[in-house]
Parts: structure tokens; sequence; C-alpha cells
């Protein structure tokens, strides 16, 4: 049944991956509030400025709030410093605190070859959830322009979540087109 798994699907991009929010009716009710208030607000606007000493919180949060709108989409320093408003050597701080709070990943491009680009200034970014995404911006209806980037990031969430599987994943743009996820041999470095 295929609108069924559909529907799964999309519920699960608007309010999956938080146990709490899958399992309590309570919070289930209420998910973006929740993933919001509980996940992204904590994390945001006290745990990362407590460990980093971050003073301008709303700097922080405008950058996180572009980077959610974007999920599984290139995004490139000079863009983000322009929508965020931050200077790109702040910002090079903040998507590294962002990384390690587990609120993002970047996924960096290889050219042909399977080598990185020297001086790679753009990447794709995708949160480590994607109801976070609904909980900021309101749940996607299926057929929403968001839904592939939102597919893609779900299917990344998943990867970068799974014990013992390769977490260094890329994407490319080949003659073929572009190729969203290019995994390399660890032996070889082949793609």
């Amino acid at each position: 049944d295929i609108e069924a798994l559909n529907t799964e699907f999309i519920e699960y991009l608007n309010i999956g991956g938080y146990p709490e929010a899958v399992f309590n009716p309570a919070v289930r009710k209420e998910s973006a509030r929740f993933i919001k208030s509980d996940i992204i607000d904590k994390v945001l606007l006290r745990d990362l400025p407590q460990l980093y000493g971050i003073r301008d919180i709303q700097e922080l949060n405008r950058l996180f709030t572009t980077l959610a709108y974007n999920t599984g989409n290139e995004v490139s320093l000079e863009g983000l410093s322009q929508s965020s408003g931050v200077t790109k050597t702040t910002l090079m701080r903040y998507l590294e605190y962002l990384e390690a709070a587990f609120l993002i990943h970047r996924v960096r491009r290889i050219d042909q070859n399977a080598r990185h680009f020297q001086r790679a200034t753009a990447f794709k970014v995708y949160l480590n959830n994607p109801s976070m995404r609904a909980a900021l911006f309101g749940a996607p209806a299926e057929d929403d322009q968001t839904m592939g980037a939102l597919a893609e990031t779900a299917l990344f969430a998943q990867w970068f979540n799974e014990p013992g599987l390769v977490k260094d994943f890329y994407y490319a743009r080949w003659k073929e087109g572009e190729i969203d996820i290019v995994a390399l041999d660890s032996k070889t470095q082949k793609p």
C-alpha cells in the first residue's frame, strides 16, 4: 500500500527520529514544540553558548535556521555569510560547533577522480534529524517542493547514526549528473 507507506514516511519526516515524539502521545500531539524547545533551543541557546563561550546567541540561531531551511542542499560560505549575517571566520567555528552538537552534518564534494577540491567553499548540509526542519518551518505536505531534500536528509540521518557504517560520505557533480551520495572504498579510495 504505497499511499500508507508515503503517509508514514511523511510522518517520520515531521516527527520521527526522537523516541519521545513517537511514543509519548502528549509529546506527539505537540511534536514541533517539543523538538524546538526541548532539543533545538536547549542546544542552541544554552549548551553551545556555555561550552564554547558564544556571546551572540541570535547570530548562532540565525545560522542554524538558515542551515535547517537549506537541509539537503548545497550551500557556500559566502552565501551563508550573507544570508545569516555571520562573518566567514565565525561561521566556520559555528559550523564546527553545530556538528559537534549533532545538529548538522556537512558533506563535501569530490571531483570526477574522487579527489577533494583544494579550496572548497561549498558543501551540502544535512540536519541530523529531518523533523527539526518541520519544527522550525511547519510540516511539509506530500507535494511540497522540499520533499526531495527532506528525503535525502532522512537517508543521511539514518546512515550517519548507524553504527559500523561508513561515515565519510561525499557528493559529486559528474558528467552523468549530480550524485547525491558517494562513499569511497577505504582501501582503494575509489567511489
